[in-house]
């Protein structure tokens, strides 16, 4: 299977389904279209569908190309803003309904596994969350009281079969993990199995219309349906929540103990900024540690590899490492008030509805997700509408959030343009490099692959004109700003954007490759 970067995460040793050939009628008019097939994506398909509308799910690659083949898989009650945190901003009973969202969602994602007999290694775990200092101790008795003030149960143990030293630690039961394909996979089937039409390799480029039926325009035919949802991660074109939600990278390593009793049997958690997060996944029959942290905002990394070696020296101060055999990163965003945006989509007055800004609890919010928008259509309200409407105005709650962010994109906008290196030749590029440049009188994104061929691209993103830079990790040039990525040939990988960069023709004499001097 194939998901979004060049790195292979351990999910990726699964083979993708075959899916059967999928034509709709020149004249079909569905229930709705779902664009996107992820967690978010399949979950709410699959709920409709089971309801009795007629749904098109549309995906622009393959299945669970996008995050989802990426995610560590945690379903938790336990999430990246803390129930303090979230009583400050929302209030207590706001807090608690958000509690009650989220023990609903895992109690809905093993009812699903459990009633359509979906093989992905589902196992209930429980939650540990520890601090190694006195400031992260103060940070973690906070956390206690407020989860048990929303409803959410917890318990500070003290003995703990942890490697890691800690000074105290939470205890969160009926949290989760699985195999995020394996669910995934399998709700496709049964989405198949009750009618559902899923189309592979369709990405939808623009929804034309002002109300309903929406006229659906695809790299190849066109589609109608009376409602669509974008279970894209970041719906497309340029729209509030592109201004409230932060695009941000996550780093993973797979690896192989040297002892079996070393492997931790719950989900574990520290506190710090960024924080690490583990558990272990048995994958052909061998027990993995998944170790994951040392996250940043998209396209300002200054070397992914360094990620990835910090993460590793966390585990060997910890653990007795083996072997290192998969090494990943993903992408997601980050709200300004530190809840996600699901429901009808800002600036549409037609019922089009999205879900965003899940933070680093991907699996859990796109779950929720589903449950929340097929309420939306089936019964036209949702207990939660209003606690995650994308339309909400929190000033208070997520205004310094969303200042540091925006500022953050107008000086990528503006500083990028100007601060960029000159090329005399082309030798001197190094293969496998990429840069951005000045060349000839020309701002190009250029990279030469392992064969010495040079590809060059306008660096400006097509979806808000920022200038992408380079991820050497994944082989991707990354924008900064809203977290569209591209391959080296500049095809779209990750949206808001829906078109690639621009090509330039590199087969002029200005692009042929002169020796560096001496050789």
């Amino acid at each position: 299977m194939e998901r979004d970067s060049s790195t292979k995460s351990i999910w990726q040793t699964l083979e993708s389904p075959v899916l059967p050939p999928t034509v709709p009628g020149k004249n079909d008019v569905f229930d709705v279209a779902v664009i996107g097939s992820g967690i978010t994506g399949l979950t709410t398909a699959f709920l409709l569908q089971e309801a009795g509308k007629k749904c098109v799910l549309l995906e622009a690659r393959t299945l669970g190309y996008g995050t989802t083949s990426g995610t560590t898989a945690h379903l938790n009650t336990y999430i990246d803003t803390s129930f303090h945190a979230l009583e400050k901003k929302f209030g207590k009973e706001n807090t608690r309904l958000t509690a009650t969202a989220l023990k609903e969602t895992v109690a809905m994602v093993y009812e699903l596994v459990a009633r359509l007999e979906i093989s992905c290694d589902f196992l209930f775990r429980e939650g540990i969350v520890f601090s190694g200092n006195a400031e992260e101790t103060r940070e973690l008795e906070k956390m206690a009281e407020a989860s048990l003030e929303a409803g959410i149960p917890v318990t500070m143990p003290t003995d703990t079969s942890l490697n890691v030293p800690f000074e105290k630690c939470l205890s969160f039961p009926q949290q989760a993990q699985f195999h995020p394909m394996k669910y995934i996979y399998g709700l496709a089937a049964k989405f198949i199995e009750a009618g559902g039409l899923i189309m592979e390799e369709q990405r939808v480029t623009d929804i034309e219309g002002d109300d309903s039926p929406y006229l659906l325009l695809t790299e190849k035919a066109p589609l109608r349906a009376r409602e669509v949802v974008y279970a894209t991660h970041i719906p497309p074109g340029v729209n509030l929540l592109h201004f409230y939600c932060a695009p941000y990278r996550s780093y993973v390593l797979g690896m192989q103990l040297q002892e079996e009793d070393q492997y931790p049997e719950s989900l574990v958690y520290d506190l710090q900024s960024p924080y690490h997060y583990l558990r272990t996944q048995q994958t052909d029959g061998k027990n993995y540690l998944i170790l994951g942290g040392e996250d940043h905002k998209t396209g300002e990394g200054a070397d992914p590899g360094q990620s990835f070696l910090r993460l590793e020296n966390y585990a060997r101060t910890h653990f007795g490492i083996r072997s290192v055999d998969f090494k990943w990163s993903a992408q997601y965003y980050v709200p300004a008030d530190g809840l996600p945006y699901i429901g009808r989509l800002p600036g549409r007055t037609g019922p089009v509805y999205v879900a965003t800004g899940f933070g680093g609890n991907g699996i859990t919010f796109g779950s929720l997700s589903g449950k929340i928008i097929s309420d939306l259509i089936i019964q036209g309200s949702s207990p939660y509408e209003e606690l995650f409407r994308p339309g909400r105005v929190k000033p208070v709650a997520g205004f310094k959030n969303f200042l540091k962010e925006n500022a953050q994109v107008i000086k990528h906008f503006i500083t990028d343009r100007i601060v960029t290196g000159e090329l005399q030749n082309l030798a001197e590029l190094d293969r496998g490099e990429a840069t951005i440049v000045n060349y000839q009188d020309k701002k190009l994104a250029m990279y030469k692959n392992a064969a010495g061929e040079i590809m060059a691209l306008s660096p400006v993103c097509p979806h808000a004109k920022c200038f992408v830079q380079w991820n050497p990790a994944e082989t991707s040039w990354d924008c900064p700003c809203h977290g569209s990525r591209f391959s080296p040939q500049g095809d779209v990988l990750t949206g808001p954007a829906v078109t690639g960069l621009e090509r330039v023709d590199t087969r002029g004499p200005e692009f042929r490759e002169h020796k560096k001097p001496g050789q």
